[in-house]
């Protein structure tokens, strides 16, 4: 057996004890281990368990299957009292408890979407003896709600240890002891451990995704570690606090080895699914926005398909309840001023699931599950929490306030218009005047430079990296690549405007190239610099908008290199260089953390190399004495510079930039491969500054033209 996940982490020697190994013993923390090939934390003797639990299971069928034979013989020798009984009973009598448990197991077996685990029997059986139906389970009964958490929860750990298959399924709301305890049923934390991770949800988490009332909140955490037995009596509660906490420390995983990680509080929240599924109402959409944020933002696994999924779920649930209309104020002492607790919640629940949805449709391209001509209720407020409470209503403020999570409502808004009129195939928008279609995409631009410039009125900090990040919606790099990608969505080629086209009312063409060239540059240094200050939430969305900026890069310069009208705006090559760095610098850290992605960086790598021989052709062609670069991923190096033979304010003519730019380049430069193509001979006004070694002839000359070779390689002074 390997190592436990704890000791490998330290780097530690673990002996291996089970059913936790001594060191995990010591440190009271539980002992898993992560299943590599199917990226599962599992508790150690997790096979052992299954195995025994097979066995048991095979005997307990055959068991009951003779059971069964024998009831079955007994049955058929008994005399009918009268053949009307017989006819007619199944058809005038109402079924019998026994009768409702075997047809609700019938019914569970024959259906459509059949489930494979034990966790979603549970709440099939759960629908069909709540509701008394006993012949068709449909996607309502919340049989497919499982279905997907299930599909969810199983990337990290799976259900099938938590709920058992030999129990009595009409014992609903229990959870199997199990001799060996596993990861979910670990002892609470201590409070001053679970007051940081508490603290890191608030400061990060809660600023974006204000689903739970803190002054509420903290009076819950109160009273589970004060009062006895409230914890596992009080399955909801129990679960949005196990929650809070696995979102907490996997925001402060990228710094501090705090709580012993996300995992270990995910799967005590596991274990409290099956009552916790069957609440009606905002409870359960709660318990839906809860797992999303987990699986979305909060590990590096690609759930983008189940949580595409869960979301849907979660939107039939606000439609179900009405949470996307407004609910008129039924209390007489409430004015058109005044908002109770229960409406400020229910409009934050509903924003924070639109917020998702964008996000997770976008990003997949698939349509969205709620429409905006559908809403009809307001937006929150953007108070602080303290201004109300359960027993306190909240005053709506005169002035128009703003708060961070109104503001990135309405950058969603705005890239799910853009999203939805540009990326959708209709006949009827292609038909459209391509000057109307100019005419929208300016509009979204003014509308989304206001929405930029609005973004100053919130309390933002700087790039400088300190001891203790500030969240990343508050920093002000957050915003700019937030609005780089809606630009980038703005510009790229769709389905509304496949190519490129002139706007009669710009007076430079090509402008949508160089905006679009723009948006990348934005996105990707705003992304650096988070990554920098260590502000960065490593997440398959942040992945995703990453590579595609990388991608829309590499077309915007390709593009302007076929386009001799163009070619005047493209960046200098070291500009280039410098971007596809820093795009590749940021896929490879995330990499690093999730394996699933070096095909896509290796991808990059390729597809930016074809791209900067385009630009280098280009760059050669506009006249003598223009090369540069070409380069490969590698660490980096620095290079010495002499003031007396490199003034600071000197251009370079060469290469048409400023020699103290061209240094700087060099500097932040990783290259350790370079070649200079189609050029006769080397510049000679290159050579005191040019941080390479040169090839020696047999006479101990420095070759300066390429002779009878096509490439002359220089290598980099390390």
């Amino acid at each position: 057996m390997q190592a436990c996940d704890r000791c490998h982490a330290r780097k530690t020697r673990c002996d291996r004890q089970f059913p936790q190994c001594g060191a995990c013993e010591k440190a009271q923390v539980a002992c898993i281990h992560a299943d590599k090939l199917r990226q599962r934390n599992l508790p150690r003797g997790h096979v052992d368990n299954l195995e025994r639990q097979n066995r048991q299971l095979k005997a307990q069928n055959k068991a009951l299957q003779e059971e069964l034979a024998r009831t079955r013989a007994e049955c058929h020798h008994q005399p009918c009292e009268s053949s009307a009984c017989n006819t007619g009973a199944s058809s005038c009598s109402p079924p019998q408890p026994e009768q409702a448990e075997a047809n609700a197991d019938a019914s569970i077996t024959s259906s459509p979407s059949s489930p494979s685990s034990p966790f979603a029997i549970e709440v099939g059986y759960l629908s069909l003896v709540v509701t008394g139906e006993f012949r068709y389970l449909g996607s309502s009964s919340g049989l497919g709600l499982a279905n997907i958490i299930n599909k969810v929860l199983s990337v990290e750990g799976g259900l099938e240890s938590t709920f058992s298959t030999n129990e009595d399924p009409s014992k609903k709301y229990t959870v199997k002891t199990r001799t060996n305890p596993g990861p979910s049923e670990t002892a609470l934390p201590p409070l001053d451990v679970a007051m940081t991770l508490i603290e890191a949800y608030f400061k990060h988490t809660h600023i974006a995704f204000p689903l739970l009332h803190k002054p509420s909140f903290m009076d819950t955490v109160q009273e589970i570690y004060e009062v006895p037995g409230y914890y596992d009596t009080h399955y909801f509660e129990g679960f949005v606090y196990d929650m809070v906490l696995a979102i907490g420390s996997s925001n402060l995983s990228r710094f501090d080895d705090v709580g012993g990680g996300s995992s270990v509080h995910f799967a005590r929240a596991q274990s409290k699914l099956t009552p916790i599924t069957a609440l009606p109402g905002l409870p359960s959409l709660k318990v839906i926005l809860l797992l999303a944020q987990h699986g979305i933002f909060s590990n590096l696994r690609d759930t983008a398909a189940s949580m595409w999924h869960l979301i849907g779920i979660g939107a039939r649930i606000c439609f179900e309840i009405g949470l996307h209309l407004d609910r008129k104020q039924s209390e007489p002492s409430l004015t058109s001023e005044t908002v109770s607790y229960d409406s400020e919640m229910r409009r934050r629940c509903f924003w924070c699931l639109y917020n998702l949805d964008r996000v997770v449709s976008t990003t997949l391209g698939r349509p969205f599950a709620i429409r905006d001509d559908e809403i009809d209720i307001p937006l929150p407020s953007h108070l602080d929490d303290d201004c109300f409470g359960p027993d306190r209503n909240l005053v709506a403020s005169t002035r128009n306030g703003t708060s961070p999570f109104l503001h990135i409502i309405r950058i969603r808004r705005l890239s799910g218009e853009i999203l939805r009129l540009f990326y959708n195939s209709s006949q009827q928008k292609i038909d459209i005047a391509i000057e109307e279609k100019l005419r929208m995409r300016r509009q979204f631009r003014y509308e989304l430079e206001a929405w930029k410039s609005d973004s100053a009125r919130l309390c933002l900090v700087g790039n400088s990296a300190s001891d203790e990040p500030a969240s990343i919606y508050l920093a002000t790099e957050w915003y700019s690549a937030v609005y780089g990608s809606a630009l980038q969505l703005l510009y790229r080629p769709s389905p509304y405007l496949p190519h490129p086209v002139v706007d009669p009312q710009d007076s430079e063409n090509g402008r949508e190239l160089i905006e679009l060239l723009s948006a990348t540059k934005l996105s990707l240094k705003s992304y650096t610099e988070l990554y920098r200050t260590r502000r960065l939430k490593f997440s398959w969305i942040t992945f995703h908008d990453i590579f595609v900026a990388g991608l829309a890069f590499v077309y915007t310069i390709s593009s302007m290199t076929e386009e001799p009208t163009l070619q005047h705006a493209l960046p200098d090559i070291f500009s280039i260089l410098d971007i596809c760095r820093q795009c590749s610098n940021l896929l490879v850290a995330i990499s690093e953390r999730w394996n699933a992605t070096h095909q896509a960086n290796d991808l990059f790598d390729r597809i930016s190399q074809a791209m900067i021989r385009k630009a280098l052709a280009t760059s050669q062609s506009e006249g003598p004495h223009h090369a540069a670069p070409i380069t490969s991923r590698t660490p980096s190096y620095q290079v010495e510079r002499d003031p007396q033979r490199d003034p600071p304010e000197a251009s370079h003519p060469s290469l048409r930039i400023p020699t103290a730019r061209l240094e700087d380049m060099l500097k932040r430069s990783d290259p350790a491969n370079f070649s200079i193509r189609g050029e006769d001979t080397i510049p000679s006004d290159l050579l005191p500054i040019w941080p390479f070694e040169f090839p020696f002839g047999p006479d101990e000359t420095q070759i300066t033209s390429q002779n009878d070779w096509d490439t002359i390689p220089w290598r980099i002074n390390l």
